[in-house]
């Protein structure tokens, strides 16, 4: 009933509440479980926020609550793209998109993660990420206007959108650096053993005539050869003094 919802909404004396259509439309729509709500108050979008904020925009008709089981298209009809979604129970995976159909995982998303901001608030169709239905699964979608006017109306949803969106960049930097090291770490690798195999003075190779002229040759930057260099010698493979690079572990070398 709508004590209970009051109550349960965390709202205190004084605080305005939702009209009587919204509290209506919650009640009988929303289909929300206290733990749900519970989950929505720590969720990256309302957290710090007052209890009430999760559950008006939980009440607003722009906020939908999905369903999916394992096989299910998670957007279609009906179901829109541009969506900030949050996972209130089951698992999904997160996808590249493939022509095979058979898309590359990229991360696993479980009961209380976001999802969906790379669709929001830009001209561009196409979603570089599909999402699988891993377990069963219920999500709460808020539409791109809702989102946008509770982050005019609260400045604690904008501050944790911002928050939330600057730790996918660090992850996605993160990612990358991850990558292209390992890039730049196999072709140095890969050119190491090529002069270790040649060398004249046993395990010890010198880069001539500088590294800059060996970071082109490599299609790399000075900054990311030194970088890959450390990373080999921090590995125990080479021992780097000057120009002269000594390999401590040619075997190493090869197998990266």
């Amino acid at each position: 009933d709508i004590i209970s919802y009051i109550v349960e909404s965390g709202f205190k004396p004084g605080d305005k509440l939702p009209s009587i259509r919204t509290l209506a439309a919650h009640m009988d729509c929303s289909g929300l479980t206290k733990q749900d709500m519970d989950l929505l108050q720590r969720s990256d979008l309302f957290q710090g926020c007052a209890p009430q904020a999760a559950a008006r925009a939980a009440a607003d008709p722009q906020c939908e609550l999905w369903e999916a089981t394992p096989g299910d298209a998670l957007f279609g009809p009906g179901r829109e793209r541009r969506r900030f979604c949050i996972l209130l129970s089951g698992e999904l995976l997160a996808t590249q998109p493939a022509a095979d159909g058979h898309g590359l995982v990229m991360k696993r998303i479980e009961a209380g993660a976001s999802f969906g901001p790379a669709a929001l608030f830009h001209g561009h169709g196409d979603n570089a990420v599909d999402f699988a239905v891993k377990a069963r699964a219920r999500i709460l979608a808020l539409s791109e206007p809702l989102l946008e006017r509770l982050m005019r109306e609260d400045f604690q949803i904008a501050l944790n959108y911002i928050r939330f969106l600057s730790g996918r960049i660090y992850y996605l930097n993160a990612r990358i650096h991850s990558i292209s090291g390992a890039h730049t770490e196999r072709a140095l690798a890969r050119y190491l053993c090529g002069e270790y195999e040649n060398a004249a003075d046993g395990d010890t190779v010198s880069v001539r005539p500088s590294f800059a002229e060996l970071a082109k040759r490599l299609n790399m930057g000075r900054a990311s050869l030194y970088r890959a260099l450390d990373a080999l010698e921090g590995q125990g493979l080479i021992q780097k003094q000057g120009r002269r690079i000594t390999i401590l572990d040619s075997a190493g070398l090869k197998a990266l």
